[in-house]
């Protein structure tokens, strides 16, 4: 478990490890190569925004 999934889980809000296994079962490459030409080295999941109420 990471700190994050800790700290998830201490204030109550699961519902971003609910969805984790979906997202890493999608295949990323085409964002990921477009990603990559327009924005550089940053890790491509600081570029989707989510938004858990």
């Amino acid at each position: 478990m990471t700190r994050l999934d800790r700290y998830l889980e201490e204030v109550g809000q699961t519902e971003p490890l609910s969805i984790a296994p979906l997202l890493d079962e999608l295949d990323w490459s085409e964002f990921e190569g477009r990603y990559a030409k327009s924005k550089g080295r940053f890790a491509v999941i600081t570029s989707i925004p989510l938004k858990f109420v």
